[in-house]
């Protein structure tokens, strides 16, 4: 399936782009180089050199020029267009630039705009702001590649049962997960919520609850924003904890590098726990280990598995709990459908289910 262009996605993580640092990243098959530059803005710009297509990451960063490592071509980091040629008469054509990208940097995320150059609204940025009202020792990021489809991920994501199979220490919901939750619909958004009542918390959550073995009420919510955004938000409460509930926010954000490869981004905060500076790294850790160890392998299988087959002719059997993920993919499928001027591809359910 063609990807959505006209959209925000996200190219790094803030904190992996200090002031001169230069990463590359495709993007939507793009290759992109993100700079930060002496000012301490970010800079989005093609990131293959026009003249013999060098990757311009192999190059220098000098001051607001990217200089490219092969033959010296300068160019402006903000503008993408050559600034200074050093062959011969110091000529520049029509040819010697490379692409630049509207961007803008919010949540603690650098945000790419991989659409048509009319302007770019911020705006059109979900409001993730409460990640950003936590310390830094109450928060959690990571990055991870993954070879597999960005809708696979997304999938996993909204999918909140996988987690007593494929999570079974940490994450496990004691099969709280596997009973269908309630749709909520609201825009172009879709969100799956579950309301416990009285069951037990996951063992994450339960390691900071006044009483551990005892049960909890909670909220879950894994919310779809498109074209490739997670939020999860979890509230539990405990006789005792009405004022001051367990909470959670996660915000998991993918990019599409290919039809087959995925930047995995997360970031997410929480008002308990406070393990100070060395425990906040150790959380981060663990989440990446189970991202890494767990998710990664399932879902680099089932991609290895669907091949180059589109999801849909592929007739996949859909169970009770599926509506979230499927009801994702057809909104996607619309979206991508409009901006080519075509109809959407033949094959799935129209209200999310079977």
């Amino acid at each position: 399936m063609p990807f959505k262009h006209s959209a925000w996605y996200v190219g790094a993580l803030s904190s992996e782009l200090p002031v001169g640092a230069m990463i590359s990243r495709l993007m939507l098959t793009e290759t992109v180089l993100l700079t930060r530059l002496s000012n301490d803005q970010v800079a989005a710009m093609g990131g293959v050199c026009p003249h013999r297509f060098a990757p311009l990451v192999k190059g220098k960063l000098l001051g607001d020029r990217v200089q490219c490592g092969y033959h010296g071509l300068e160019f402006a980091a903000s503008t993408g267009l050559c600034v200074r040629n050093p062959r011969g008469r110091g000529i520049i054509d029509e040819r010697l630039r490379v692409k630049s990208y509207q961007m803008h940097e919010l949540h603690g995320f650098v945000w790419v705009w991989l659409g048509s150059s009319e302007p770019a609204e911020p705006s059109a940025i979900p409001d993730f702001s409460s990640l950003q009202r936590f310390p830094p020792h109450m928060t959690v990021e990571g990055y991870l590649h993954s070879n597999s489809n960005y809708q696979v991920v997304t999938d996993n994501l909204l999918d909140a049962s996988h987690g007593d199979f494929v999570h079974p220490g940490l994450l496990t919901s004691y099969g709280a997960f596997c009973q269908p939750p309630k749709m909520l619909i609201g825009g172009d958004t879709v969100a799956a919520q579950y309301i416990i009542e009285n069951g037990p918390a996951q063992p994450f959550f339960a390691l900071y609850l006044p009483r551990p073995n005892e049960p909890a009420d909670q909220e879950h919510v894994f919310k779809w924003y498109p074209p490739a955004m997670v939020w999860i938000e979890s509230r539990l409460t405990q006789a005792g904890l009405e004022a001051s509930p367990l909470t959670s926010q996660n915000l998991h954000v993918l990019t599409p590098a290919t039809e087959n490869s995925t930047h995995y981004w997360f970031r997410g905060v929480r008002n308990f726990a406070d393990l100070g500076p060395d425990g906040a790294k150790r959380v981060s850790e663990g989440l990446m280990k189970a991202f890494s160890e767990e998710d990664k392998p399932m879902l680099e299988a089932v991609s290895q598995a669907m091949g180059d087959r589109d999801f849909w002719e592929m007739r996949p059997a859909i169970l009770e709990g599926d509506n979230v993920s499927v009801m994702a993919r057809r909104k996607l499928q619309k979206m991508i459908a409009n901006e080519l001027g075509k109809q959407p591809t033949p094959g799935a359910p129209e209200d999310g289910l079977n």
